[in-house]
This record gives structure tokens, C-alpha cells and sequence, in this order.
């Protein structure tokens, strides 16, 4: 700052200073307000806060900055600027020329270091590969000269391959790279030692083929004509004449070279020097050749450290690489062949760029052809920047035409005085910062106290007092600051108590204002929470009335759809499963067609049956109905049902039981029995033809329970398991596999067949039980379903349940009186016929007003009333003819006939006043056994019965039921056979009683169990009850006592059977 600055400086502060002594004195001596007021306002206009105000007898200012002319100021030049420029130019402008001239130097060295270092280091990549190769050149003319100076003695060495093997096993030990050497004759034969690594100490491989056509031998030896180890025969041919290292040498009746080839055996590239074996009359007799791996060059190449980022390869005369100082393999594996790389598509742009330059220098016309080992050079363009190239042939081998290139980007040698530059630039930067911060420190020495003063009279001109004044190195400007502090203080203690007495304002004002935002926003937050949850709430409760309202629409909707389809296709199946048994009763041999429509109609029957057993237990109409049953009666009755279904024998499945299972269970038959054809037949379909197993045994309580099932203690657990072996189920499948209509697909089975609610029925099955149903699987291992229900202990069953009769009695059928009521003309004779060939006397008719009036003119046993009747149903001609009763008149039983076997359709009849219910198709066994419960109810005695002592003993040896039944087959059918049949069972009880008698336990065990399980079902096959019981204990724990005890049983069995056969076959 200029003199004149600094005196109006110091004028303006003693004018300011003078004032606050007025204000002091004032305020001692009691001077008025005004006055004080007064020198405060001209203070505060002198520190440029408010408009300037003087006394009333003040003069007006003389100053020297009053009159000063501001553009004169500006023009002159500041201490810092003059003081700092002289030493900026002495330190950087000598330094900036050193390092100039030393980088201009080192670039002009670059061209010549890097010319010498990238011919070196071509010179020794060719020496490497001139070397490497002339060593299976010299190999090979050493053991055999050109034809201009071979000599006919030698030609002994090629005829005879004992000697040729010695020869080649003293060569393969001299040479350093060539390995492998081979000779092969024009005959096809072919004689080759291969040590796989350079040493005579190595194990050869050696090949022998003795002519074409044969297969050559591989033998592993240490020393010559050694055959004691052969390592293989080759399966095919090695045709050797036909080879391109054979055929070239033929060709060219000289050395020859082939083009490199990725080795099969090593995994290397491979060249391959041929040289012909001629007599010097011209006479051919084969080829000698040697394998030369370039494993070792590529090594030598890859070792050559060329710079930090250039590179060493060698190309051929095709442009694919031979080997290359990159991490870069010279061949590539491509859909599973090895392939040669192109250096023109190498991965390395200096490889890329290097090659396509080399490639056009080739293809340029020349007046004059380069020289042998010519040095091309160039500088290219690549993304490492500039890079100089060179480029040398391989022709002092002959036949062999590569070219070694080497390419170093200038950035490896540039690198060193690009950096000795930067360096230079900082040194010259630090010497430039560290002359301006000396500059700058005199400068501070100069003006310090100055600009220190000129600071704290800014800050009061911009209405913020500085707290302290900084202390002055100088005395004059240290009695000013002495002045300015008294000043400044005085100032400072009045502004104070007015910034306190604000800020307690605006700090209660704030408070406030942030108090009303945060009530008004809470009360805004919780009337919107309120309405939104109205809101949600009423849209909830609108869509659950909606949602039942649709569910109670969709029930009714499906329970009328269920009926109508029940009824529908109930009708048209009770007539083909009706024809098709009538067919297959009266016709002796009937055709598979007949068997194939009888099987297509069951299984149609089955799809309904399952369709309307998933909506019951959906609905949860569905009660359980538990009786006492034989465990191995409810077995059989499943594996019945499903190898008729499936047709296949009984030997498909597989049964076991566990020795603590129960003999007698009490629970739903139906339900386990429904769970067990389920599982079975899907585990039949899914098995792709192998056995399937299925297990019973005791088992703990499972982890998870229906909570809506609970078990008692008086319970024990069974486990019934079913294993397949097919093809498994995927986790991702297993997880929809219960589901409704849910099938997948399986290789072997035909996922359309079925309508995907059999296991989600066992599921509900397993449920209403009280258990639970799993699933063991895993893709390629088979499958195991298993279902586990709790069943009562013996000891916790109805006292009237505890001494059942397992085995049926039969008597002949009794005769009826029948009337059949129904509308559809085929129904109606089909059942007629069906109850005709039982031997029952049959009247039917359409309406139900005929069926009123038939009752009224005759007596009859039963009547079977169709359900659904047009005009008057079924259950109004119930009503009515129950209205009719009276006591001089009984009515008939009645018997609902219908295709709807819903509870509610039971529940309806039953309430009508019918005593049966006969669901559609009706079929012979079920007809059958109605006639007998009706028979029972009204006490109808049988016209032939059997003799008290026959009865008591058939009813405990033989099923009289299964015997009645073939008799009547052998009465429909062409010639007797029941007979025959019951002669030769007899027969061969006796053979094989004495067959299992032979065996001895407990050594044979499993041969008794298996003999006993096979006289089991050929006794069943008879009726033989008593002594199928008895096989079975023998079969489940096969004892000494058991054993001899089946002489009593077999002998009682045989008597029975006799006597049957003399009471029902004498006539």
C-alpha cells in the first residue's frame, strides 16, 4: 500500500479514536444524551457502517484521499509483485533448458538402442531355430546321405529291422531335441523308436508294423530288439506310405519338411523332417524321418527378454504362429480340436499388428529379393503408441521358410527420459514454490503490521468488530493499534448487549413456530392413519362378503355339476361293464377285445369314482366308517384289484409285514384300501416294468399330526410304504406332486392317462384317517410312498368287535321275487339279464307309476327303484308305496338304484324309505351279494344247503362263496373243469408238503417262506382258506411246529374238498 493509503489509514482512525474518548468523557461528566448519541453515529459512519454524520461544528475533511485520483493508484506496482518476479525467472528458466536439451538428447539415443536391441535379439531367435532343426537334418543324413552320396552298403541297415532298431536307439540317444525317429518301407512296414525325453538311459517306445494291412505293436524297452513289455496292439491300421511326411518325401526325393501339426500324444507343435532312402541306381526303398517338437523353441522364445512390454514370435509361410514370447499358446482347442492360431487374430495387438505389416511387406512386388536373414524395418502404430518392428527370414534351412519378428514399443526405452523429464519439471516447480514462499516471507516482514491494520479496519467497516487487535512488530503502527483496541472495545460491549437481548427473541420465536408445525402435523398423520384404516377396513369386509358369497355360489354350482355327472356317466357304464360280464360268462374262450372293453370301462368307472371321491373329501362329506378286518385280507384285496386292473401277475408285487403288525386292525377298509390301489397302481405305472414292494410294519408317532385328528394313547402307528423302481421324481416336481390335478411327466408313462387327483385323494385319504402320507425320491433312484395311520389297540376295541369270524360262509343263492324299475331300455335289460342268470325271477317296468301298480297287483321280495325316474322319481314312488303300508298289507324292501353315490344322495333315499342303496354300473358280484343281505333280512330259507357237520367244516376250511362261483363259470362254459381242477390241487399239495417237509431251518428259511408263499395262493386259488391261513403263519415266521401242524390242516382241507365235490359235482 502507498504512503498516501497508509496516512488515510491512520487519519481516519485517530478521527474514530478521538470520538470514543468524546463518548467516554461524556458519559463522565453527565453530558447530554444527544451528544453521546451523537459521537457513537459518527463513529460507526467513520467505520462505514451507516451514512456519514458530522457535529454541527465540525469542518468539512481536507484529507489526502479526498482528493486522490483512483486511476492513478491502480497504475502502479505492488512490493509483492516486484519483489517476486525476479526470483521466478532466475530459478525456472535454466532449469526448463537443462531439461529440454536432455530429453531431445535421449529421444535421438532411442532409434539407435532400440534398432541393435531388436536385431540382436532376431539374430539369436533364428540361431535357436536354425539350430534346433538342423539337428534332425544332420540326424537324419548322417544315417543316411542324399542320393548323390549314399553308397549301397549302407542300404543293409534299412532291409534288416533288427539292425535298423539298433540304429535308431543309438541316434534317439545322441540327439539332443529330435526323440522320436521312424522309418517307414514302401511295403507298409515301419520300425520307429521314440524315447519321449532326450537320454540314453530314458525307456524307448518303440513301433513295429511287419507290412500294410497288419496293426502295429507298441513295445516299452531299454534296450534293442527288448518285446518283454508290450504296451498295446492298435486297433486300427497306421497306414504309414499314406502319411504326408511319407508322401512328400516320395515326391520329392529329397529332405523334406511337413507343415507344423498339433501333436495328438504331446499336445506340442510338431514338424516333421523326411528324408527318402535311395540307391544310387534310383531304387526307392522308404522314408526315414524324425519328429522335432518346437516345445523347446517356444521355451527359448518365451525366455528372451526382449523389453518390459515387447515381444518375440515366429510365423510360418501360412502366417499361423510357431511360437511367441506372450503367455499366448500358438494353438487353440475349438469344439474339441486343436487348432493353429493366425497371428493376424492373435489375442496381443502388437502380435496382430506386427504380422498383417509383415504380411503386406511380403505381398509388395520386388525388383530385387531379399537376401537370406534380411532385416525388415518399420515403426508402426498400436495401442501401446509407436513400435518399432523388425523382421528376419529362416532360410538357411531348406524347405523350411519362417520369419522371426520382433516388436518393442519406444514407450520401454522413452519411458527412463520421459520420467528424468518429469522429474526435471518438479525440481524447476519446487524451486519456483520455494522462491515465492521467500517472497512472500520478506514481503510479510515489510507489510505485516499493515495489512493487519488495514484487516481489522475492513472488518469494522463491514460491521464486524475484530475481538483483538494482533500485536505490531513495528512501535508506530503499535501505538495506532493500541488506540483502536480501547475503540473497539467500547463498541463492542454496546453491540453485545443488543446481539443478546435479539437472539433471545428470534430463539423464543423459532420455538414457537416449530412447536405449532409439529402439533398440526401430528393431528394431519393421525386423521390420515385414521382414514386409511377405515377405509382398509371396509374394502376388506366388502371383498370377504363377495368372496363367500362366490364360494357358496361355486359349491352349489359343483355339487349340481357332480350330480348331473355321476348320473350321466354312471348310466352308459353300467351297460358296457353289464354286457361285457354277461359276454364273458357265457362265452367259454372270450376274445381280448371283449377283456380290452371290460378294462376300459373299469377304468373309466375309476376316473368318475375319483373325480367324486376328490369333491366328497374336498366338501368334507365324507365320515369314516371303521370295521374289524384281517390284515392280510385287506392286502389281498388291494393287489387283487389292482393286478386286474393293470394285468399283470401277482409275483409283480412284493409284500411284507413286519412280525409286530397286528393279525386283526379296526379302522376305515375302505379308505386304507382306496389308499393302497392308489399308491400301487401308480407305483406300477411309474415302475417301468420292475417289481414293486410293499411293507407294513409298527412305527412311531410322526413329528406333524392333523391337528383336527387326535390320536389317543390306546393307539399304535402303522407305516404302509410302497416302493418302485422307476426313474425317480425331481425335488422341483415333488413339491406340486399332491396337488390337485397335478401330473408329471415321467419318462416311460403317459401322463394324459388319469386326471392328476389320485394322490391328492390319498393326501385326503391319509388325512381323514388321522395320518400323514410321504414321499422318498430322488431323480434316477425309484420312489417310496408311504402313508402312516394310527389304529386302536386290541385292548381298546368295542368289547362286541373282540372275536370276529374272518372267514366267509357260503350257502346257494335263495331265489327272489324282483321287481326293476327303470327307465332306460339298455339298463333295464341288462340288469334283468344279470339277476336272471343269479337264478331270480325278474318282472321290470319304465315309470313309477307302473311300478306302483305292479306292487299292488303282485308280491315281491325287493325292488330296485332308478333314482332319477322321469316324471314320478324314485324317491317319490319310496314315499308312496311306505305311505301304503298298513297292517294287513306289507310292502317290499326297496333298493335305491342310481348313479350319484354322494352321502347326501344315501341320506335321501334312506329318508324315503328305502332300506339299500346299489350304486351304477351294477355289476354280478354286487347284485349278488344284495340278493343275500335282502335273502338274511326277510329270512328266506336257501332251497339245497349243505349238512350241519359239511357246514361247520366248510365254513372254517373253504370259501363255499369262491366255490360257488367257478361252479357256476363250469356251468356256462363249454367243457367241466372244476373237477380236474380240485384232482389236480390235491396232487400237488401232496408233492409239495413233502418238498417243504425236506427243508430244514433254520438254513432254508428262505426257501420255506418261499414255497410256502407259493402253496398259499394256489390253495386261495381253490378256496382253500383254512389252509392258506396256515401257509401264511408259516410264510411270515416259519417254525418246526407250524410246519408239521400243515399235515392236520392239508389232510382236513383235501377231506373237504372231496366231500364238496362229491355233494355239487355227483350229478
Amino acid at each position: 500500500m502507498h504512503r498516501r493509503a497508509i496516512a488515510a489509514h491512520l487519519q481516519r482512525n485517530k478521527s474514530a479514536l478521538a470520538l470514543a474518548n468524546a463518548v467516554s468523557d461524556a458519559r463522565y461528566t453527565g453530558a447530554p444524551t444527544f451528544m453521546s448519541s451523537l459521537a457513537c453515529r459518527a463513529f460507526v459512519a467513520a467505520a462505514g457502517a451507516l451514512p456519514p454524520v458530522t457535529a454541527p461544528t465540525a469542518e468539512p475533511s481536507t484529507s489526502a484521499e479526498a482528493t486522490q485520483d483512483p486511476t492513478r493508484s491502480s497504475k502502479k506496482l505492488r512490493l509483492r509483485t516486484l519483489l517476486t518476479l525476479p526470483f521466478v525467472a532466475l530459478v525456472c528458466v535454466p532449469a526448463l533448458v537443462i531439461a529440454g536439451s536432455s530429453l531431445y538428447a535421449g529421444l535421438k539415443a532411442v532409434d539407435v538402442l532400440s534398432q541393435q536391441l531388436i536385431e540382436d535379439i532376431s539374430s539369436r531367435v533364428e540361431q535357436a531355430a536354425v539350430h534346433q532343426l538342423e539337428e534332425a537334418s544332420i540326424t537324419l543324413q548322417s544315417a543316411y546321405p542324399s542320393q548323390a552320396h549314399a553308397f549301397d552298403g549302407s542300404i543293409g541297415t534299412f532291409t534288416d529291422r533288427d539292425q535298423l532298431e539298433r540304429k535308431l536307439f543309438e541316434l534317439t540317444s545322441q540327439t539332443r531335441t529330435t526323440s522320436y525317429l521312424f522309418y517307414a518301407g514302401k511295403d507298409g512296414s515301419f520300425v520307429g523308436v521314440d524315447r519321449g525325453r532326450a537320454g540314453a538311459l530314458a525307456a524307448a517306445t518303440v513301433r513295429l508294423q511287419k507290412q500294410s494291412g497288419e496293426p502295429r505293436k507298441i513295445y516299452s524297452s531299454r534296450v534293442p530288439l527288448d518285446r518283454s513289455r508290450l504296451i498295446e496292439t492298435e486297433g486300427r491300421i497306421y497306414d504309414a506310405v499314406n502319411r504326408p511326411w511319407y508322401r512328400g518325401a516320395e515326391a520329392e526325393r529329397k529332405l523334406t519338411w511337413t507343415p507344423i501339426y498339433v501333436s495328438f500324444a504331446s499336445g506340442a507343435l510338431v514338424t516333421t523332417a523326411s528324408q527318402p532312402i535311395i540307391t544310387r541306381d534310383g531304387t526307392f526303398h522308404g522314408v526315414l524321418a524324425a519328429d522335432v517338437e518346437l516345445s523347446e523353441l517356444s521355451a527359448f522364445v518365451k525366455s528372451v527378454n526382449v523389453s518390459a512390454n515387447g515381444i518375440a514370435f515366429i510365423i510360418d509361410e501360412t502366417g499361423y504362429l510357431v511360437a511367441s514370447s506372450t503367455t499366448e499358446a500358438p494353438f487353440r482347442t475349438v469344439d474339441g480340436e486343436q487348432k493353429r492360431v493366425l497371428a493376424s487374430s492373435s489375442e496381443s495387438d502388437l502380435v496382430r499388428t506386427s504380422s498383417n505389416w509383415l504380411m503386406r511387406e511380403i505381398a509388395k512386388p520386388r525388383a530385387h529379393p531379399h537376401d537370406s536373414g534380411e532385416v525388415r524395418l518399420a515403426v508402426l502404430e498400436s495401442s501401446l503408441g509407436s513400435v518399432d518392428v523388425a523382421s528376419r527370414d529362416i532360410t538357411r534351412i531348406d524347405g523350411v521358410n519362417w520369419r522371426v519378428v520382433v516388436a518393442v514399443p519406444r514407450t520401454d526405452f522413452t519411458a527412463s527420459i520421459v520420467s528424468s523429464a518429469v522429474i526435471t519439471f518438479l525440481v524447476t516447480l519446487a524451486a519456483l514454490a520455494s522462491s515465492l514462499l521467500l517472497g512472500l516471507w520478506v514481503l510479510r516482514r515489510v507489510t505485516g503490521d499493515v495489512e493487519k491494520l488495514e484487516l481489522a479496519t475492513r472488518l469494522g467497516a463491514d460491521g464486524m468488530l475484530p475481538h483483538q487487535i494482533p500485536e505490531m512488530r513495528l512501535l508506530e503502527t503499535g501505538k495506532l493499534a493500541d488506540a483502536f483496541r480501547l475503540m473497539i472495545g467500547k463498541v463492542q460491549l454496546a453491540l453485545g448487549t443488543i446481539r443478546s437481548q435479539n437472539e433471545q427473541l428470534s430463539n423464543i420465536n423459532t420455538e414457537l413456530e416449530q412447536r405449532v408445525v409439529r402439533r398440526t402435523q401430528a393431528l394431519n398423520d393421525r386423521n390420515d392413519l385414521l382414514s386409511r384404516e377405515v377405509a382398509l377396513r371396509l374394502s376388506v369386509e366388502q371383498s370377504l362378503r363377495e368372496a363367500s358369497e362366490q364360494a357358496v355360489k361355486t359349491a352349489d354350482a359343483k355339487a349340481k355339476f357332480l350330480a348331473m355327472l355321476s348320473h350321466e356317466l354312471r348310466t352308459p357304464l353300467q351297460a358296457i361293464i353289464g354286457s361285457s360280464q354277461m359276454l364273458t360268462n357265457r362265452l367259454p374262450n372270450a376274445p381280448k377285445e371283449l377283456a380290452t372293453l371290460d378294462a376300459s370301462a373299469k377304468s373309466m368307472f375309476a376316473l368318475v369314482d375319483g373325480i367324486l371321491s376328490y369333491s366328497r373329501l374336498e366338501a368334507g362329506r365324507v365320515a369314516l366308517k371303521p370295521s374289524r378286518f384281517k390284515t392280510t385280507d385287506l392286502l389281498d384285496e388291494a393287489l387283487d384289484v389292482v393286478t386286474a386292473a393293470v394285468g399283470a401277475p401277482r409275483q409283480m408285487f412284493a409284500v411284507s409285514i413286519a412280525r409286530n403288525v397286528p393279525e386283526a386292525l379296526y379302522a376305515d377298509a375302505g379308505m386304507i384300501r382306496q389308499l393302497l390301489i392308489n399308491l400301487l397302481h401308480n407305483a406300477h405305472k411309474h415302475g417301468a416294468g420292475a417289481p414293486v414292494s410293499l411293507s407294513l410294519s409298527v412305527a412311531a408317532a410322526p413329528p406333524a399330526q392333523p391337528a383336527d385328528r387326535p390320536v389317543t394313547e390306546k393307539s399304535q402307528w402303522l407305516r404302509f410304504a410302497i416302493r418302485d423302481q422307476g426313474v425317480g421324481i425331481s425335488d422341483a416336481d415333488q413339491v406340486t406332486l399332491f396337488q390337485p390335478f397335478s401330473q408329471i411327466g415321467v419318462a416311460g408313462a403317459d401322463p394324459s392317462r388319469g386326471s392328476g387327483l389320485g394322490l391328492s385323494i390319498c393326501r385326503m385319504l391319509a388325512t381323514e384317517l388321522g395320518g400323514i402320507i410321504e414321499l422318498q425320491s430322488a431323480a434316477g433312484a425309484g420312489s417310496t410312498f408311504s402313508f402312516t395311520i394310527p389304529v386302536p389297540l386290541e385292548s381298546a376295541l368295542p368289547s362286541e368287535m373282540n372275536t370276529p369270524s374272518f372267514l366267509p360262509t357260503a350257502a346257494p343263492l335263495p331265489k327272489l321275487q324282483l321287481l326293476l324299475v327303470e327307465d332306460h331300455a339298455i339298463n333295464r335289460a341288462l340288469v334283468t339279464q344279470l339277476l336272471e342268470s343269479l337264478q331270480q325271477t325278474v318282472r321290470s317296468v319304465a315309470t313309477g307309476e307302473d311300478a306302483i301298480d305292479a306292487v299292488r297287483g303282485s308280491t315281491f321280495d325287493l325292488v330296485l327303484l332308478d333314482v332319477n325316474l322321469p316324471g314320478m322319481s324314485g324317491l317319490d314312488v319310496a314315499r308312496a308305496l311306505t305311505a301304503q303300508v298298513t297292517p294287513q298289507a306289507a310292502r317290499p324292501l326297496l333298493c335305491a338304484l342310481t348313479a350319484s353315490d354322494l352321502d347326501e344322495d344315501r341320506a335321501l333315499a334312506r329318508a324315503s324309505g328305502m332300506e339299500f342303496f346299489l350304486p351304477k354300473p351294477a355289476t354280478l358280484r354286487a347284485l349278488e351279494t344284495l340278493i343275500r343281505e335282502v335273502a338274511q333280512r326277510i329270512g328266506v330259507a336257501v332251497d339245497a344247503s349243505p349238512g350241519p357237520a359239511d357246514t361247520v367244516r366248510e365254513s372254517v376250511l373253504l370259501d363255499t362263496e369262491f366255490l360257488a362261483m367257478l361252479l357256476a363259470a363250469e356251468r356256462s362254459s363249454a367243457a367241466p373243469f372244476v373237477g380236474g381242477l380240485l384232482l389236480q390241487y390235491g396232487q400237488s399239495v401232496t408233492s409239495e408238503l413233502t418238498s417243504l417237509r425236506a427243508l430244514e431251518l433254520p438254513q432254508d428259511r428262505d426257501a420255506i417262506r418261499a414255497l410256502a408263499h407259493g402253496m398259499r395262493g394256489a390253495a386261495k386259488s381253490v378256496g382253500a382258506l383254512g389252509l392258506a391261513a396256515s401257509l401264511e403263519a408259516v410264510e411270515r415266521a416259519p417254525t418246526p411246529e407250524l410246519i408239521q401242524a400243515l399235515d392236520a390242516v392239508a389232510a382236513d382241507t383235501l377231506g373237504a374238498l372231496d366231500a364238496w365235490r362229491v355233494r355239487n359235482l355227483s350229478a
